[in-house]
């Protein structure tokens, strides 16, 4: 393959796995996890996965790979297990899981949304005889014990349609004194893809939860 290769982490195992892009010259072209293959080169597991991988991480017995990928502007955490190319989905919600490290099959992932820097949390599930999982997640972290005191903008997310009939994910920050039938400013933020959806970031530059905070309604669609 002539795109990027990327990360690359070994099993204890010995196993060799790390993220690709296929295509030559296309920096956001999909992030697929590659497999090495000593007799027919490598296997991509995540070839049918309709997503790109955002980062990835061994279990203990080097059965399962635990990945984080980006759906529906949010950062979500996945296990694939090796052997089938079987892919499950670990979390839901308007949140992003922006790292993980992971303890034999027990995760700890830093979490964050657009009005909550990151914390870290410990994810644990559960699988029964018939494959579902069921998840339990524990914040571990308070980095910023007086967070919860503030006075934070509320986010609403929404679904648009486009001109060309597809559906666009739009994130809105309102201000916290902010009342039915008033008016205010508003920032239009526009930012994205191809090479990264407008997802629930927490950002120390382009920081919208600050932006709302200072009376503008903040605009940011995908």
């Amino acid at each position: 393959l002539k795109g990027y290769d990327l990360h690359p982490q070994f099993s204890s195992q010995g196993n060799l796995a790390w993220m690709n892009m296929e295509r030559a010259g296309f920096e956001a072209d999909k992030v697929n996890i590659l497999l090495l293959d000593g007799n027919n080169g490598y296997r991509n597991l995540t070839e049918k996965f309709y997503y790109s991988v955002d980062d990835f991480r061994w279990n203990g017995e080097g059965t399962r790979i635990y990945f984080i990928a980006t759906i529906e502007a949010t950062k979500q955490l996945f296990m694939l297990e090796v052997k089938s190319s079987r892919i499950t989905q670990l979390t839901v919600g308007d949140h992003d899981y922006t790292s993980l490290a992971v303890f034999n099959d027990r995760i700890v992932a830093t979490r964050t949304t657009l009005i909550h820097p990151a914390d870290l949390f410990m994810i644990d599930y559960t699988q029964n005889k018939a494959g579902k999982v069921f998840t339990s997640i524990t914040q571990v972290t308070t980095a910023n014990p007086f967070w919860d005191k503030l006075d934070l903008p509320t986010v609403e997310k929404h679904w648009v349609e486009t001109t060309d009939g597809k559906k666009m994910l739009v994130w809105t920050l309102i201000p916290s004194n902010a009342k039915v039938g008033e008016e205010f400013p508003a920032l239009l933020y526009c930012q994205g893809r191809p090479q990264s959806a407008v997802s629930q970031f927490f950002s120390y530059r382009w920081n919208l939860c600050l932006m709302a905070s200072q009376g503008y309604v903040v605009v940011a669609p995908n």
